[in-house]
């Protein structure tokens, strides 16, 4: 049972930090769509068009938008587990 507890308690944390990250490649994203650069996007792309760039960003985003509903569902079955 305390497995169980400590394995949500994991997920949910996961989550908290790809909400985050996700949030965060969305702010470099609107930077770029704007036409402005921030240190991160400058560095995460070095040799990439500003376009390249965008695209990285946006497949980014979508791939954590897939890991942060798995995650949901992952927490919300062990929450059933635990009741």
């Amino acid at each position: 049972m305390l497995e169980a507890i400590t394995g949500k308690n994991n997920l949910e944390s996961k989550k908290g930090k790809k909400l985050a990250r996700r949030e965060s490649n969305r702010r470099d994203l609107m930077s770029l769509n704007n036409g402005k650069n921030n240190l991160k996007t400058i560095l995460k792309g070095v040799g990439q068009s500003r376009q390249a760039k965008i695209q990285a960003l946006s497949n980014e985003i979508s791939g954590s938008e897939i890991e942060i509903e798995n995650t949901i569902m992952l927490v919300q079955l062990v929450t059933v587990y635990l009741y």
